[in-house]
């Protein structure tokens, strides 16, 4: 994460460049395009939830075993609500067990971590399965008075049913040196906390996972989702940052319906309120209920169309112009389809050019054809007139599909490998809703990867 960044930037382009009277100086403004999936994927894989995510504390029995030089007042207090601080962000909450005036050697194991535990009358371990941690922390003496003194540091998770740690898997050693001619206890605090967390995380994940315990398989069954392009924002809101739910795997999906499985992770009493949605959200859930392993929920959704965004010379920007000439370019773009985690239904205007990207194969555009003000010179009708034109090399096979307002196919027009195509289809005089959508011709296959499975393409309706 720290050592690698360039994997999380898209693309980089100069939006600026100066220089100073004298030509002493040279300066650029940069602007970056990042991958925000990718940096909330990392994060999530270090154990952190985002900050709207209602995960549940994480409770944990923290064992402090210091020597008794760093369980003066003036360090242990600090220590502790600095390290609180730093657990936070994990929704970590440890219940701290001070070994006090007794130093427990680490090669006694854990089975001396619980006798002690026993001892003290703190039984929340065995009744609540709680991780167990340790920090074990020595001030090492000095030779001289003029050498620094060193700290060192471990913090150490303990599996319940293992009577001697291991030491590749289940401890971090860290060692640090201060001088005890500046001895600074807020800075010794903070490097020695710093240090840890560079390097905690296979701890932190170890300390989920048994915070979690084992789940349970569940049929989630919802019904009232119109189709495909929903189904994809039914999940991605529910359970792509959802950290009681594991292993979600789509079961079925027909007209109206959709049904995953499973496993939740979590007090089973909470599981129906796990489902949460915003109030920008595209649907929300009218009921729900549970019985055995199955949960049925109903939503409804919203029927609300999103303007495009002014077009930005995109094309020209991404070098896009050397493989398609501007005399290639039949139409130039007035508009573009909005970069956007989820993509929404988009009003699509008479002759206007639009830009989109495909993203992947699965990745697909909606967009509801707004019709002119004019009334129909065809008394019988009208005569649709769809131009497409791809920008760009693409190993996907574009399709175009006409839609009713219940989103219900009238035809379908394939463009195979033809950079620019033309479709004409007769309307009837109804100026009912009617739906465009963009996609590839198979759609989403798993485990299929490789060069150019995405395409740009510019889109125009016309009354012809």
């Amino acid at each position: 994460f720290l050592e690698k960044p360039d994997i999380f930037i898209e693309s980089i382009r100069i939006i600026k460049e100066g220089n100073s009277n004298d030509l002493s100086e040279f300066s650029i403004q940069i602007e970056t395009q990042i991958y925000k999936s990718k940096i909330l994927s990392t994060i999530r894989n270090l154990g952190i939830p985002k900050i709207k995510e209602k995960t549940p504390p994480r409770k944990v029995l923290l064992i402090y075993n210091a020597n008794s030089d760093l369980r003066k007042k003036r360090v242990l207090p600090k220590l502790m609500i600095n390290l609180e601080n730093r657990l936070n962000p994990y929704r970590i909450k440890a219940k701290f067990v001070d070994t006090k005036n007794e130093f427990l050697p680490v090669e006694l194991g854990i089975k001396a971590r619980l006798e002690y535990l026993t001892n003290s009358n703190i039984d929340d371990i065995y009744n609540n399965n709680l991780a167990l941690l340790e920090l074990k922390m020595k001030l090492l003496p000095k030779q001289s008075k003029l050498e620094k003194g060193e700290i060192n540091a471990q913090l150490i998770f303990w599996p319940h049913n293992q009577e001697s740690y291991e030491s590749n898997n289940n401890f971090l050693d860290i060692n640090i040196n201060v001088s005890y001619k500046t001895w600074n206890k807020e800075q010794i605090i903070q490097e020695i906390l710093d240090s840890l967390m560079l390097k905690w995380t296979p701890i932190i994940l170890k300390t989920i996972d048994t915070n979690e315990g084992i789940g349970k398989n569940f049929m989630i069954n919802f019904f009232g989702v119109p189709g495909p392009n929903e189904e994809q924002v039914l999940y991605k809101t529910l359970f792509q940052n959802n950290s009681n739910w594991k292993e979600i795997f789509l079961d079925k999906i027909s007209l109206n319906s959709v049904s995953y499985k499973g496993i939740f992770i979590g007090n089973q009493k909470d599981i129906l309120k796990s489902f949460n949605t915003s109030n920008d959200s595209t649907f929300k859930i009218l009921n729900s209920f549970k019985d055995k392993n199955q949960l049925f929920i109903k939503t409804k959704w919203k029927e609300s169309y999103v303007n495009l965004e002014r077009y930005k010379n995109y094309i020209e920007e991404n070098n896009l112009i050397e493989n398609n000439s501007e005399e290639e370019i039949t139409s130039k773009p007035i508009f573009q389809v909005p970069l956007s985690t989820f993509k929404k239904t988009y009003r699509l205007p008479f002759s206007s050019p639009v830009l989109d990207h495909i993203r992947h194969r699965g990745d697909s555009t909606l967009f509801r054809i707004d019709w002119p003000q004019k009334k129909y010179s065809n008394k019988n009708g009208m005569n649709l007139k769809i131009l497409w034109q791809r920008i760009g090399p693409s190993n996907l096979s574009p399709k175009i599909t006409l839609l009713d307002k219940n989103k219900t196919s009238i035809k379908s027009f394939y463009t195979g490998k033809k950079k620019q195509v033309t479709f004409e289809h007769q309307l009837p005089k109804d100026r009912n809703i009617y739906f465009l959508r963009i996609s590839d011709e198979i759609g989403f296959l798993e485990d299929v990867a490789g060069s150019y499975q995405s395409f740009k393409y510019i889109l125009t309706v016309k009354q012809n």
